[in-house]
């Protein structure tokens, strides 16, 4: 392909084929967002009509104060089974207005006394008693149970207010609320004690500013008429006085009416809440709580709880009072002209669940997708992978009814799944190379693809992850703790992924839109501060924990048992038990939703990491279900892969009509979705034959593991041999060295302390057995080796030193910074000096005697690196041969004479396998191969690079799903039209296809190749045309590819 020369050439080939970026889509394949629909016309409904009851909540009123209020509800049940809010439609009575009078609803205090209330609704009467006591008392404004609701509903406390950190315009208040005590000052006594006057409460500025009687930057909040300005005008008269000790703390509220609730389009709810404390009382707080909707598109709310819905579709009412949040789901339904309900399936719960959801909304689902849509959409979901030209054909040939479900079975067996859904992990558990270096995020990429492999149960799998300790050689998630070393960022981490909670607000303040607060963020950090990292290993320390910034109280850790005797030593053990318990709320479902939004594009909640009670599921009961086959399978993830992949509903075309064309959230259709960057890549491998084949690599796969199993074998069986030969070897020797034993650091408070200083084993008995520390046999010989971590510090390093005979030795040492040496129990060395370490810097005679010598070293390090170097120069006037075995393995083959213990043998095993060349070429040779790391979709870590880049690849640098970028960008144009990675691919594929003679036949086998079905005649003709009349086939082929390439049906799974 030439360009520009050739480029005109291309443009007409798209223009004739309708394809390409600029040219626009393929009808079939991408509908493009409509404008929002205009919701069909409302049938306005007699509300009498139908009506056969009414029923009225609460049953009986009772008012315990002067200034209390009750909301009361009228709900109609209807012949046809409905019911409805009636509330706002009633007529009210009350037989005492002195004692108690009503007004929609709201029912307040005016008297002593009992009577009673009359609700009419048409024909129908309803009466109920209401009682008003305490009128005679004081009832003063309570500042934390009321003043601080009515600063929250007005926005005053807001984090775009005087909730903000620092307060706007000096004056500060706690966001939402959460620190009362802070508030309570700042209002009385802040401002130059300005902001209340409670001689002339209505000149204060607490009043004054909010109702732009002053210039106030927060704009107008309050009116004159407003019950809140009332309250608060009130409590400043009163002289703003303290609440009385004690106050009674509130522990929740009850909303009615209670679950979710139908609402028909233009129709109204009311809402009454009610406020729970922990001394037993209750409060109506109706007229305090601040209610938010979770789309304004959908349904709206006022100040007194009254819910109206809009227009069809699913949102919820977001209900607060202090610190207390709680959400009302709303279906709101409205009929939808030239719908007609669907039958119900029955093959398939999941289904049925989506069309009951269909049905009640009006919303007709798209028939399912012929079978080259389904096969290219399923394999790209499952393996990341374009299926090949000959899958293409053996599967539409196929004509046997099974044949779906027997692919979906095959590609979910199937390597390339599981290295495909492992990456999808990896993602999140940020394995990148550059915080997991020296091949540690490629062990736990690997970790993780087993896993996927295995089909390990996914509870086991998040234990073994989150418990994980040890080295990272032998444990890989202890890698994840080591690229997370805050508390803080594992525990936000942590609860974004396995409980799809981002609580990060909750670190500074309670959550402004979640019941996370401040309590709960540092309980959920406390699990893991007493993780202590050691270079790559992660131990548990004894001490560790996490106060609260506010009040500075030692937090529990979340998950702990009431009593502290049954507490696990890990506390990590404790919180995965309550994590992956089956009756968690979360845990189950926020995996099932990350699952279907994988393969259906959009969660059921969505943002997949988002779960709040205002952020409300799509289908409730379809998440209600998939979480609970998910426990009932053993959290068996696969099986919930083919349960959705199964069902009609993932297997829906993305077709659409005017009457779901604008849903894009209950799943009547499939959704478009651009293939990932690494899919994007792949494909254009294999479309133009770039890529090895999978069906070559598997072959030499399995080659080269037939070569490594009998390599393998041929080391095993000559082990006892070899071990043989170790032990004469041993035996020869004039002289053994020990394992390096290290125990440190000992901090002081400086460098002459650390000269004076004495520690273990400097004052225990040099001949104890044995020789105490941690052992080091990976430390090298003469060559500098670094200990501790920078402190000021005290480090003991010791080994024996064995021979056959007595003699004279020469050591050579270095050490940062100074260093004093004993033998056998006697300082034979003292350089107390500081200095940086060299090889050879000091000479030092040494006297061995015959047998066990033991060595100690004392390095003190006056700060920054510290480290030293060893050789052992001579013996008996002689060089000392070089060992043939580690020391650690020479130590306890020395130590056993006769049978050896299994586990030895076995670490003398890999050993030998370590050491043998042929051995570690075959296994260096199965890895590269196992890798794949000519796929982008198949590599344990990502390769990166700008194409991969531009195409929204994630650093993995969080553990948010949106750090994946499927957005389109000018530099994707640009990579595709002339990137430099692009057309090389396009001329090698066209040299391949060339191959083909028949142009008929090669037009079939790029569009089986890159488009994964046959050609319209509409397509294949001007393509003909095109490879007729070019000068040379194989520019023209090289048109066609390119055109092909730029697709967006190519681009996206459909």
């Amino acid at each position: 392909m030439k360009s520009p020369a050739g480029l005109p050439t291309v443009v007409r080939l798209l223009c004739v084929l309708t394809l390409g970026l600029a040219v626009g889509p393929i009808d079939h394949v991408l509908a493009q967002a409509p404008p929002s629909a205009t919701p069909a016309e409302r049938s306005v409904v007699d509300p009498l009509e139908g009506l056969t009851a009414i029923d009225v909540t609460p049953a009986e009123v009772e008012l315990a104060s002067a200034r209390a209020t009750r909301q009361v509800l009228v709900r109609g049940s209807y012949r046809d089974g409905s019911t409805r809010d009636l509330t706002a439609l009633a007529t009210w009575q009350s037989a005492q207005p002195a004692i108690a009078d009503v007004a929609r609803g709201r029912v307040t205090a005016r008297g002593l006394g009992e009577t009673r209330l009359a609700i009419r609704v048409g024909d129908l009467e309803r009466e109920i008693p209401v009682r008003a006591r305490g009128f005679d008392q004081p009832d003063p404004v309570g500042f934390r149970t009321e003043v601080l609701p009515v600063l929250t509903r007005h926005g005053c406390n807001a984090g775009s207010c005087h909730g903000a950190p620092e307060g706007k315009g000096g004056f500060a208040l706690s966001m939402l609320a959460y620190a009362p005590d802070r508030d309570e000052e700042s209002l009385r006594n802040g401002g130059l004690v300005r902001r209340i006057e409670p001689i002339d409460p209505e000149s204060s500025l607490l009043l004054r500013k909010p109702l732009l009687a002053l210039p106030h930057v927060g704009g107008k909040r309050f009116r004159e008429t407003d019950p809140g300005y009332a309250l608060l005008r009130d409590w400043i008269a009163e002289g703003a006085q303290p609440d009385p000790a004690p106050v009674p703390e509130c522990v929740g509220i009850e909303i009615e009416p209670r679950g979710a609730v139908l609402l028909p389009a233009g129709a109204g709810q009311q809402l009454s809440v009610l406020a729970r404390f922990r001394d037993g009382s209750t409060r109506d707080v109706t007229g305090l709580a601040t209610y938010d909707t979770s789309n304004r598109d959908l349904a709206t709310g006022d100040q007194a709880g009254h819910i109206t819905g809009l227009r069809r579709g699913v949102a919820a009412i977001s209900v607060r009072y202090l610190q207390h949040l709680q959400s009302v789901p709303l279906t709101i339904v409205e009929p939808v002209a030239g719908f007609e309900p669907a039958p119900l399936p029955t093959q398939h719960e999941l289904d049925r669940l989506v069309q009951v959801q269909l049905n009640l909304l009006g919303i007709p689902a798209a028939p399912r997708c012929d079978d080259a849509t389904f096969l290219r959409r399923v394999s790209l979901d499952v393996t990341g992978l374009l299926p090949t030209a000959r899958e293409v054909r053996e599967f539409l040939a196929d004509t046997s009814a099974d044949k779906r479900t027997r692919l979906i079975d095959q590609l979910l067996a199937s390597e390339e799944f599981a290295r495909f859904w492992g990456q999808k992990e990896a993602d999140l558990l940020r394995v990148n190379a550059g915080a997991m270096p020296e091949g540690r995020a490629e062990a736990l990429a690997r970790w993780i693809v087993d896993a996927w492999r295995q089909n390990l149960p996914f509870d086991q799998q998040v234990r073994r992850l989150l418990t994980a300790s040890g080295p990272a050689s032998a444990q890989p998630p202890v890698s994840l703790f080591l690229a997370i070393p805050a508390t803080e960022d594992l525990a936000e981490s942590t609860a974004q992924l396995f409980m799809g909670s981002r609580i990060n607000c909750a670190k500074c303040h309670n959550h402004p839109f979640e019941n996370w607060t401040q309590d709960d963020y540092y309980r959920i950090a406390a699990v893991f501060a007493r993780l202590q990292r050691d270079g790559t290993n992660l131990r548990l320390a004894d001490q560790g924990d996490v106060r609260h910034p506010a009040t500075a109280a030692v937090m529990t850790p979340w998950g702990a048992p009431p009593a502290p005797q049954a507490a696990a030593p890990d506390r990590r053990e404790d919180f995965v038990n309550w994590l992956t318990a089956p009756g968690n709320p979360l845990f189950a479902r926020v995996e099932v939703n990350r699952l279907w939004a994988q393969l259906l594009g959009r969660g059921i909640v969505h943002p997949v990491d988002d779960f709040r009670s205002s952020n409300p599921p799509a289908n409730p009961p379809l998440l209600d279900w998939l979480a609970g086959e998910f426990v009932r399978s053993g959290f068996d993830r696969r099986a919930i892969l083919r349960l959705i992949l199964t069902s009609d509903t993932y297997q829906r075309s993305a077709e659409t009509t005017p009457l779901n064309e604008d849903d894009d959230r209950q799943f009547s259709h499939a959704l478009v979705r651009r293939l990932s960057a690494e899919q994007v890549q792949d494909a254009i491998g294999m479309a133009t034959r770039s890529l090895p084949s999978l069906v070559e690599i598997a072959r030499d796969q399995q080659q080269t593991a037939e070569a490594l199993e009998r390599r393998e074998q041929e080391v095993r069986s000559g082990t006892p041999e070899w071990i043989a030969r170790q032990r004469a070897h041993l035996a020869d020797l004039p002289l053994r060295l020990g394992v390096w034993r290290h125990r440190g650091p000992h901090g002081v408070g400086s460098y002459d302390e650390g000269l004076k200083a004495s520690f273990p084993p400097e004052t225990e008995t040099f001949t104890e057995t044995p020789l105490a520390g941690d052992a080091h046999p990976e430390w090298p010989e003469a060559k500098v080796q670094q200990v501790g971590d920078g402190r000021v510090a005290v480090h003991y390093i010791a080994r024996s030193l064995v021979t056959r005979e007595a003699g004279p030795a020469v050591l050579s040492l270095g050490s940062d910074d100074g260093v004093k040496v004993w033998l056998n129990g006697r300082v034979v060395h003292d350089k107390p000096g500081t200095r940086g370490v060299k090889e050879n810097d000091d000479t030092i005679p040494l006297e061995l005697a015959a047998g066990e010598n033991r060595l100690l070293l004392k390095i003190i390090n006056s700060g920054g690196f510290c480290g030293f170097y060893f050789r052992l120069g001579s013996f008996q006037d002689r060089e000392i041969p070089a060992p043939e075995l580690a020391p650690d393995l020479a130590e306890e083959l020395a130590a056993h004479p006769g049978d050896l213990p299994e586990a030895l043998q076995q670490r003398l095993q890999q050993y030998r396998e370590r050491q043998d060349r042929d051995l570690l070429a075959l296994r260096d040779q199965w890895q590269k191969i196992s890798r794949r790391e000519a796929y982008q979709t198949q590599r344990l870590v990502p390769a990166g690079g700008d194409f991969l880049r531009a195409f929204g690849q994630p650093r993995r640098e969080t553990p948010c799903v949106c750090e994946r970028v499927n957005e389109p960008a000018i530099d994707q144009v640009l990579h595709l039209l002339n990137g430099g990675q692009v057309l090389p691919q396009i001329t090698h594929g066209a040299g391949q296809y060339d191959a083909i003679a028949d142009n008929s036949a090669l037009v079939d086998e790029l569009y089986l190749s890159i488009l994964s079905r046959f050609p319209r005649e509409t397509e294949r003709q001007p393509i003909l045309a095109h490879l007729q009349k070019s000068s040379s086939r194989r520019l023209a082929l090289e048109d066609v590819l390119w055109a092909l390439l730029n697709t967006r049906e190519f681009l996206v799974a459909h």
